[in-house]
């Protein structure tokens, strides 16, 4: 009986191990820069690493628009992001005119298709946190033309080649700081799966322990 007992352990552990318990990917950039580039007119690949705990980027005002670029482990399939919460802490300094009151905060692109989330700039110097939950109640603009459907996002969603966050507010040199970067993840089906069997062979294995 022991031999078995220790045998069930043993496939419950491997089960459990498969499985991800994670509810979300996140950077909180506590200790680097976590992968984080820049693009756009930017004059660093990399974006800037602060001990405070945050990045920033430096916009030297040459004309185009900067952006944060998230790293590989925000990107592929996040299928599994569908209907769930992508947020971010966003500020800016600077003593130039504000380019606008609002504009694309964020953009998620599938090769050429992307959703882009447009809302009020940050005010100056203080973070503001932007939340967008990934669907079509959040109104996000589709590369297609006008509002993004449930199935264009969870298209995007399927395969995600880029996500990049807007570094420029101001018509002049601005710095832009970005933490606490986060998406939301359901487990898989497969992984619910597993999950299940896991816990019906621990109840199997009680009821048999209770008989003998």
């Amino acid at each position: 009986m022991k031999r078995s007992v220790n045998g069930l352990i043993g496939v419950i552990l491997v089960l459990i191990s498969n499985v991800s318990f994670a509810g979300f990917i996140e950077a909180t950039f506590d200790n680097g820069n976590e992968g984080f580039r820049l693009s756009g007119d930017a004059t660093t690949s990399f974006a800037q690493f602060s001990s405070s705990g945050f990045i920033f980027a430096v916009d030297r005002a040459l004309g185009g628009n900067q952006f944060f670029e998230a790293p590989a482990q925000f990107l592929g399939d996040l299928s599994g992001a569908f209907n769930q919460t992508l947020s971010f802490d966003l500020n800016f300094t600077g003593s130039g005119a504000i380019l606008a009151s609002a504009a694309n905060i964020f953009t998620i692109f599938s090769g050429t298709d992307s959703i882009q989330f447009v809302d009020n700039f940050p005010s100056r110097g203080v973070f503001r946190t932007y939340e967008a939950v990934l669907n079509e109640s959040q109104g996000f603009r589709s590369s297609e033309g006008g509002l993004a459907t449930d199935a264009f996002i969870q298209q995007v969603l399927s395969d995600v080649t880029r996500i990049r966050i807007r570094a420029e507010f101001i018509n002049g040199v601005d710095t832009v700081r970005l933490d606490n970067f986060r998406i939301g993840v359901v487990p898989e089906p497969n992984g619910l799966l597993v999950m299940g069997l896991v816990l019906f062979a621990i109840a199997r294995f009680a009821r048999r322990s209770k008989k003998s």
